[in-house]
């Protein structure tokens, strides 16, 4: 396959390698080609920043693990932000509303007790530093 691209396309695109982990460009395009993904729809956004951060998580299967857990808790900080509802964000992660509610509360009360939340602030700081990196990639 060759690729006719101004250099600020292959800049994008090998940006767009880096995040998603694969090993050329060309796997890079068909990798955008062939998994079309609503940027826009923030879920899937959220779903897509997890899977990169950790590709183990699956934030909507019935896993208790410690990192599946931490990870849900910020998506649903995130959506709660976007203006989901507890009950829209309970159906996208398999959960009831109460859980969200949950999720929420330990996602905000994270920053009151920086030491013995570690784990879920650093998980939070990343999700929202590769949130950042891809909104500024969709923006271009």
């Amino acid at each position: 396959m060759e690729l006719h691209l101004t250099p600020e396309e292959l800049e994008k695109l090998t940006k767009l390698q880096e995040i998603f982990k694969l090993d050329s460009l060309e796997n890079t395009v068909k990798h955008l080609l062939f998994n079309p993904e609503k940027v826009d729809d923030k879920y899937s956004l959220a779903v897509k920043v997890v899977s990169l951060l950790d590709p183990t998580v699956d934030i909507a299967s019935p896993s208790r693990n410690e990192s599946a857990f931490l990870y849900r808790c910020v998506v649903s900080e995130y959506l709660r932000s976007c203006g989901y509802t507890y009950t829209k964000i309970g159906k996208l992660l398999n959960r009831d509303h109460s859980s969200i509610s949950y999720f929420k509360r330990v996602a905000d009360d994270a920053n009151e007790h920086p030491i013995i939340n570690k784990p879920l602030i650093l998980r939070k700081k990343a999700f929202y530093e590769k949130l950042n990196e891809l909104s500024k990639l969709n923006e271009e």
